[in-house]
């Protein structure tokens, strides 16, 4: 890996090229999505899927102490379920 260090105001920071870093498409897709993440993925609010969640109306998730966490599998599923077969 390639590192090229900048001068910002005086202070040289480490710059790494991640070009060459090769992350796999399953992994990214199978990552637990905190709930700001979820709403962006859903063009929602972090707010209406915590209402979600209190109504027993929103996607499956994960509740580990106070950290919730859902699968984007869980989110698409749940979408799926709310299709609308109206035209």
């Amino acid at each position: 890996m390639e590192h090229e260090f900048l001068n910002y105001g005086g202070m040289e920071r480490e710059e790494t090229d991640y070009r060459f870093i090769n992350i796999k498409k399953d992994v990214l897709e199978s990552r637990l999505l905190k709930p700001r993440e979820a709403a962006a993925y859903l063009g929602s609010s972090v707010s209406a899927l915590s209402q979600y969640r209190a109504l027993g109306i929103g996607p499956e998730y994960f509740k580990v102490g106070k950290m919730v966490r859902y699968r984007r599998s869980d989110i698409d599923k749940w979408l799926e379920q709310k299709k609308s077969s109206k035209k």
